[in-house]
């Protein structure tokens, strides 16, 4: 069953042993560099992508 944040948050805070909870929960967790973090919010939210203009000297 996947668990929510909330439902995760709640538990890692009532554990004692964050690396015996981490082993149990492990599949739960995203392990995703921030670029394809970043990547899966913007689609996600429908943002157009647009390219950074610089400024002219």
């Amino acid at each position: 069953m996947e668990k929510t944040t909330g439902d995760l948050r709640d538990e890692l805070l009532s554990q004692p042993h964050l690396d015996e909870y981490l082993k149990e929960n492990g599949d739960q967790f995203v392990n995703w560099g921030l670029t394809e973090q970043l990547m899966r919010f913007f689609d996600e939210k429908k943002f157009r992508k647009r390219r950074c203009r610089g400024t002219a000297a």
